[in-house]
């Protein structure tokens, strides 16, 4: 009997590995013989190879031309969403934009209810090939537990606009941008005006979890040149650890507390109990527009020092607990639709 193929697709490794990791053993299960790629091996891979399954992170992974050849070979083509939405369309009508040709797809796996009310009611698709399925790092979030204290302060970073993944130029990327939607350019303004920002906070932050004693692991984000921290790390005169390995649940079960933004990395950290301290109320709040409600329920996690006085309170406060919210669990329970998703077969 033929083996049956999957390809999965991932878009950023140190994002998506551990859950793709995961759905690949489910389809093991299911008779596939699964390969995890790339940006450049995807495109590649199924050029060279015949492939049963095909799941993307974006439907934008591969062009509506590619993806039509390979619906018309008998591919099965889905996308599992990365990144949920729950109380805006902006980055969905980005996603799913007029120039997709929705009907490559045989199915659309979605995070929640919300977001697939909102494809029915501004995009064509076909309702029938949209599923709530939540996201899939949800199979490894109940596999977390409380570590012992462990002495160390981790930072998420977030300057992936800065700092990009394969080194382009900021012109290059700057150009690109000024292509888009006026929508999509000015958010990618506002992200860029924020790295900037942030930075230099995180600078001032890292100098002040070093003056506690304690360890200090500091984790780029997924979209991120991960080599670059070796300028970061050298101006701390290499006091401070790099974290370059792909799991995030890994590097987050040898950390106390966790210092960053707002980001749905917080959410493996509040169910695993670790303590959050976010810096968003020490940069310029201006660069949130339009994400206000979202940052309103985001801080129900976190502890929120106004300046790095109270920050370095915080760090030093021995008996320092994480904060719980009834609320921020029932936005996880709505943003990953943990109890209320459809059905697959």
């Amino acid at each position: 009997m033929k083996c049956k193929t999957a390809i999965i697709h991932t878009d950023a490794v140190r994002r998506e590995i551990a859950g793709n990791w995961v759905l690949a053993k489910e389809l093991n299960k299911l008779g596939y013989e699964v390969s995890i790629t790339s940006r450049i091996t995807t495109r590649r891979l199924v050029k060279l190879i015949y492939v049963d399954l095909l799941i993307l992170s974006h439907p934008w992974t591969l062009p509506n031309s590619e993806l039509k050849r390979l619906r018309n070979r008998g591919v099965k083509i889905f996308v599992a969403d990365v990144e949920g939405n729950l109380d805006s369309g902006n980055i969905l009508e980005s996603t799913y934009n007029k120039n997709m040709d929705l009907s490559n797809f045989d199915g659309i796996l979605v995070w929640n209810q919300w977001s697939k009310k909102w494809m029915i009611n501004n995009t064509t698709i076909d309702k029938d090939i949209l599923h709530v399925t939540g996201s899939v790092r949800t199979s490894i979030y109940r596999g977390i537990t409380k570590s012992e204290k462990l002495e160390t302060i981790g930072f998420l970073c977030r300057f992936e606009f800065i700092n990009i993944f394969d080194s382009r130029h900021n012109f290059s990327l700057l150009t690109k941008h000024h292509s888009q939607s006026e929508w999509m350019r000015n958010f990618k303004l506002r992200r860029w005006k924020l790295d900037l920002d942030l930075f230099t906070k995180y600078l001032d932050a890292i100098e002040i979890a070093l003056k506690t004693g304690k360890k200090v692991s500091v984790r780029p984000h997924p979209n991120e040149n991960v080599e670059s921290y070796d300028i970061l790390n050298k101006y701390f005169n290499y006091k401070i650890e790099i974290n370059k390995e792909p799991d995030y649940l890994d590097w987050l079960s040898n950390v106390d507390i966790i210092v960053g933004t707002i980001s749905t990395a917080n959410t493996e950290a509040y169910l695993s109990n670790k303590i959050i301290i976010n810096l968003d109320n020490i940069v310029d709040s201006s660069y949130f527009e339009g994400y206000e409600e979202w940052g309103k329920v985001n801080k129900l996690c976190a502890h929120y020092p106004k300046n790095n006085n109270e920050l370095s309170n915080l760090l030093n406060f021995s008996n320092l607990q994480p904060v719980k919210s009834k609320d921020y669990q029932e936005y996880l329970n709505n943003y990953y639709d943990l109890k209320n998703g459809d059905a697959l077969s």
